[in-house]
């Protein structure tokens, strides 16, 4: 090697300068070119290290943080179990046990209150929920679930007293009270309602009665009408044994006692009490009397409310010409009647007719009640009603958002008859089309409603069955009968099984059913309420007819075409008879009488039938 190297020296010496400078350029071009590899060689290898290395750090950070997240949730679970397991009375006893072994009293009776203060609001609220269940089937099942109620009740009160399980006890009481009446125990009927009036905080002299009236009415307007109805009954009783069936406070409450059990959506059981009052009003006071007047006005009303809208009108057309005569033709008892008019019309199927008896009416009630009084913007709200239903669904949204700022101003925001506006807009405003905004606005009048009225307000409800409705126009049939089967049993336990708001409730649970696929169904729940709403709301009722519609339609969607033409056949002459033949409904149901007769011929028929919901 040393002579090679020295060889080459000296053959590089011998040669040129420019020879050698071409031999150094050539060999140092070499030697560079080596070395810039080696170099980029070796920096590549270290920034595959690198990364190599960043690579198994995210890889230890991220084994460290799970290894932190299981250790935290461990810890929760182990917290939980610690939780769960104190809510255990045996380990309370347990605890108390060792503590009083070690002689510590003080921290045994500790460890005991502690445990069951714990445990007391969410079995509290268990035993309400059961309490309002067996009470929803007194009706049908009887006393065993009466006492069972009662029993659940008082549990749920000694646990955690609230105001919702004070007044549904105070109900409980009431009820059984009534009972005891019924039967002749009055010994246990007074002292029934001597608990009653515990709860209620009233008494029994002069003016703890005058107090009970109050309490039914402040009831009344929160929506709580089968307590307020016990209440009124309750002063009924007490006003006949202490001055008489004929005076006039007893008649008084008689009638405010019709118009709670009306409310609690007893149409006929209200609609018979006034027809019992009538006759006594007109013996004791006189048939012109302003109170026999206002009792034959809600004999009147819940005539229509049964559902002959008919005989209604009837009654308050009968009604007007002696309202003009004993109060004058601008009193505004007589302007109520015109209204009552107006709206009983409108009801019988003749909307253009409604309106133009509204339109006639407002400019008297702005003359003698003035713009701005409760009653001409109610007008204004019903002018505004049919012409929805007459068709003008846009020009009644336009006059619903013109009178809303009115309503806010002279009744205030947060009045029931403001929230009635806002409900009626959301409402129109499915009807010209705006399903989603319709939705906005009923969840934003919901949220007011729970918060003016309170969540078991029927008016609460009724928005929410809505907003469900609304929903299912959008998409999911499925989780909006899932909401419909929630509100349901909200209605049960507040309004109770037989009110009419419930029946419409399964109506719609039914025709939701019926529409994911489940005919079969469908029609079952058709025939289990129909018996319901021919003993609660009669046979000729609206809301009942439209259960024949359903059954009708259901009846043919399982197959059975010629039972179910016949069933609507037998439903146009009960609709022409209580509605009219022009009815929007009986138009309906001769276009289903139409379809049918096309799928009995083997034809194709343009009309789809669809479930009516009420």
């Amino acid at each position: 090697m040393f002579e090679w190297f020295a060889t080459s020296w000296t053959g590089f010496i011998a040669l040129k300068p420019i020879e050698q400078l071409s031999a150094i350029f050539t060999i140092g071009s070499v030697l560079l070119g080596w070395l810039f590899g080696c170099w980029g060689f070796a920096t590549r290898q270290l920034r595959l290290k690198k990364e190599e290395l960043h690579h198994l750090q995210a890889l230890c950070d991220n084994r460290s943080q799970q290894i932190r997240d299981q250790r935290k949730e461990l810890k929760e679970k182990d917290e939980a179990i610690a939780a769960l397991e104190s809510l255990l009375p045996e380990n309370w006893l347990r605890q108390a046990t060792k503590e009083r072994q070690e002689e510590n009293e003080e921290r045994a009776i500790h460890c005991l209150r502690v445990g069951v203060e714990s445990i007391c609001q969410p079995l509290s609220a268990c035993c309400f929920e059961l309490a309002t269940h067996h009470f929803s089937l007194v009706t049908d099942y009887g006393a065993p679930h009466f006492h069972e109620a009662e029993r659940l009740a008082r549990i749920a009160m000694l646990l955690a007293p609230s105001d919702e399980t004070r007044l549904f006890l105070a109900e409980l009481l009431a009820a059984g009270a009534e009972a005891q009446y019924a039967s002749g125990d009055y010994q246990t009927y007074d002292a029934r309602w001597e608990e009653v009036s515990d709860f209620l905080q009233i008494g029994t002299d002069a003016g703890s009665i005058e107090s009970l009236r109050n309490a039914a009415n402040q009831y009344m307007g929160q929506g709580r009408y089968r307590l307020a109805e016990r209440l009124f009954r309750r002063l009924v009783q007490i006003y006949k044994r202490h001055r008489g069936p004929d005076s006039i406070t007893t008649l008084e409450m008689r009638a405010e006692h019709a118009m709670a059990v009306g409310y609690a959506g007893r149409y006929r059981e209200a609609l018979s009490l006034f027809q019992a009052l009538l006759p006594d009003r007109e013996r004791v006071l006189g048939p012109d009397h302003p109170d026999t007047l206002t009792t034959r006005n809600n004999l009147a009303g819940w005539t229509g409310k049964t559902g002959d809208a008919a005989r209604a009108m009837e009654l308050s057309q009968a009604l007007l010409p002696d309202r003009e005569r004993v109060l004058g033709p601008d009193h505004p008892d007589t302007l109520t009647t015109r209204n009552n008019i107006a709206a009983w019309t409108g009801q019988t199927g003749d909307a253009t007719r409604a309106l133009e008896l509204s339109q006639a009416l407002l400019p008297d009630r702005e003359r003698v009640l003035g713009r701005d009084h409760p009653d001409t913007l109610r007008t204004c709200g019903n002018i505004a009603a049919w012409t929805g239903q007459t068709g003008d669904a846009a020009q009644a949204l336009e006059l619903l958002q013109t009178l809303l700022p009115d309503m806010e101003r002279v009744r205030g925001r947060d009045h029931p008859d403001t929230l009635g506006i806002r409900n009626n807009i959301a409402v129109l405003t499915r009807q010209t089309g705006d399903v989603a905004q319709a939705l906005d606005l009923g969840q934003a009048l919901l949220q007011d409603r729970e918060r003016v009225l309170g969540a078991n307000h029927p008016d609460t409800l009724k928005t929410l069955g809505n907003i469900a409705a609304w929903a299912g126009e959008l998409g999911d049939i499925a989780q909006v009968l899932e909401l419909f089967q929630v509100l349901l049993a909200n209605q049960e336990r507040v309004l109770g099984c037989n009110h009419p708001d419930t029946l419409t409730t399964r109506n719609n649970i039914a025709a939701l059913t019926g529409e994911m696929g489940d005919a079969a169904q469908a029609l079952e729940l058709f025939q289990a309420l129909l018996p319901d709403r021919e003993r609660v709301l009669g046979p000729d009722h609206p809301d009942t007819l439209t259960t024949y519609g359903n059954l009708a339609r259901w009846t043919g969607e399982t197959g059975d075409a010629a039972r179910a033409l016949e069933l609507f056949q037998a439903l146009l002459l009960d609709q022409e008879r209580v509605l009219g033949p022009d009815h929007p409904d009986t138009l309906t149901t001769r276009d289903q009488i139409a379809y049918w007769i096309e799928q009995l011929k083997g034809g194709s028929p343009t009309l789809t039938p669809t479930p009516r919901r009420a």
